[in-house]
C-alpha cells in the first residue's frame, strides 16, 4: 500500500503538478473522510500521512525498491489481477443467467399490422408509437404498426440506438442501419409485451426490445465504425458573434433522463430551447439552442444537414444560439416532399429564402463550416427472419 501511494505521488508530480497544491488536496480529502457522517466515502488510507506530505513537499517521493519489496510488489500485482478473473469465471454462468432473465419480457405478442394488412412504410399508422405511445405504461410495451427499419421511429433504431442502454439517447447519436431484406422497411408489426413488475419504459424500448427482436425475428446485428463525410465547425479568429448565456435564464434539460411529459415550471420560468424548426419567413430552417455548448449546437445542427457536424472550434462555455438559413441540396430532409416537409404549412413559404448554411453560419455566428471526413457508426444487419408465431 505504501509503494502504491508513493507510485501515485511520483506520477502526479512527474506531470508538472505543484507539490504544495497536490499535498493540500490530499489533506482536504482526508479531512472530508474524517468529517463525513456517511458509511462509505472516498478517502486516503495507508502509510503515515505526515511522512507522505513531507516526502511530496521535499521532492523525495521516489526511492529505489530493494529485492524483498520488488518480490512483494510483484506478488501483490498478480493477486490483484488473478482474483477478479477467478471470481468472474466461477460466477459467470450465474451473472449471465440473471442478466438474461431480467432483460426479457414474460410474454410478448408480435403480429402484422392490422392483423395481416401491412401498411406501406410512408403510410399512416393506427396510432402513436414509441415509449408511452399506443398505451404503453410501466411493465407493458405496446408498439403499433412499426417497421423494423426505414426511419428513426422503427424497431431496430429504437432498440439499438435511441434506447440502446435503457436511457433516451439524442437523435444525432443513433447509428445508421445497413443490410437486411427489403421487407424490413415496408412490413409493419404490432407488438404487445408484458414485463415482470413495473419495468421502466426506456428499458423495455431498449435492452428488452433487443432481446425480443433477437428471439422472435432471429435478428443478428453488429456495429461498425467507418470514415464518412462530415462537416467540421471551426472558429474564425476575432469573428465570434456568439451570445453568452445568462445563468438561470432558462432550465436545461437532460435528454437522456427527461420525463414525459415535462414537469410544469413556476410562472416566469421556461425550459431552454433545443430545436430545429421553420424560420421566421420564407422556406427557411431555424436552429435554436439556449444555454448550449458549441459542441451540442453542432450536434443539433446535424439534424438539419446531410451529414454530421463535428465541433473543432475549441470554444468553451454556454451560449444562446439562433441560426437561420435556406433550404437547399445540403438539407434534403427539409425539402417540401421530405420527412420534415410538415413543418412548413403552405402559407409559410412566402418570402425570400435565406442564405446557404455556409454563408449564414459565418455571417450570423462568426463560425465556419467546411466539408471533411470523420468517423461514423453503423448498425449492420447480418440476419433477420419474419417473426415466429406467438
Amino acid at each position: 500500500m505504501e509503494e502504491r501511494e508513493r507510485a501515485c505521488d511520483e506520477a502526479v508530480l512527474s506531470l508538472g503538478s505543484e507539490p504544495r497544491e497536490y499535498a493540500q488536496a490530499i489533506v482536504n480529502v482526508c479531512k472530508l473522510y474524517t468529517e463525513s457522517p456517511l458509511a462509505c466515502v472516498s478517502g486516503v488510507t495507508g502509510s503515515d500521512l505526515k511522512k507522505r506530505i513531507q516526502a511530496i513537499l521535499s521532492g523525495q517521493v521516489a526511492c529505489e525498491l530493494n529485492s524483498p519489496k520488488k518480490v512483494a510488489l510483484a506478488a501483490a500485482g498478480l493477486v490483484a489481477l488473478a482474483a477478479p478473473l477467478a471470481i468472474g469465471i466461477l460466477n459467470a454462468p450465474v451473472i449471465r443467467a440473471q442478466s438474461a432473465s431480467s432483460q426479457k419480457f414474460e410474454v410478448a405478442s408480435v403480429k402484422p399490422c392490422g392483423g395481416g394488412e401491412n401498411v406501406p412504410a410512408q403510410g399512416k399508422t393506427k396510432g402513436k408509437s414509441g415509449p408511452g405511445g399506443g398505451g404503453s405504461s410501466p411493465g407493458r410495451l405496446n408498439l403499433i404498426c412499426i417497421p423494423l427499419s426505414g426511419s428513426e421511429i422503427s424497431l431496430i433504431p429504437q432498440a439499438y440506438g435511441t434506447f440502446a442502454d435503457g436511457q433516451r439517447n439524442p437523435p444525432w447519436s443513433i447509428p445508421k442501419i445497413e443490410g437486411g431484406p427489403s421487407w424490413i422497411n415496408s412490413e409493419r408489426y404490432d407488438i404487445n409485451a408484458k414485463a415482470e413488475g413495473n419495468a421502466d419504459l426506456f428499458v423495455m424500448n431498449g435492452p428488452m426490445l433487443q432481446a425480443l427482436l433477437e428471439d422472435r425475428f432471429k435478428l443478428k446485428i453488429h456495429r461498425e465504425t467507418r470514415e464518412i463525410p462530415v462537416y467540421v465547425l471551426t472558429s474564425i479568429r476575432g469573428s465570434s458573434k456568439l451570445k453568452g448565456y445568462v445563468e438561470g435564464s432558462c432550465t436545461t434539460i437532460d435528454m437522456r433522463t427527461m420525463p414525459r411529459p415535462l414537469p410544469t415550471l413556476p410562472p416566469g420560468q421556461r425550459y431552454c430551447s433545443a430545436m430545429v424548426g421553420r424560420g421566421r419567413s420564407g422556406p427557411n430552417i431555424a436552429v435554436t439552442a439556449d444555454g448550449s455548448t458549441v459542441e451540442a449546437f453542432g450536434n443539433l445542427l446535424s439534424l438539419a444537414l446531410d451529414r454530421p457536424v463535428v465541433d473543432k472550434t475549441g470554444i468553451t462555455g454556454k451560449f444562446d444560439i439562433r441560426l437561420e438559413f435556406g433550404i437547399d441540396e445540403v438539407t434534403p430532409r427539409f425539402k417540401a416532399d421530405g420527412d420534415m416537409g410538415r413543418l412548413w404549412p403552405p402559407d409559410s413559404t412566402d418570402g425570400p429564402a435565406g442564405a446557404s448554411i455556409f454563408t449564414a453560419i459565418q455571417e450570423q455566428l462568426g463560425l465556419k463550416l467546411e466539408p471533411a471526413k470523420g468517423p461514423g457508426e453503423f448498425l449492420v444487419i447480418d440476419h433477420v427472419e419474419k417473426p415466429t408465431e406467438n
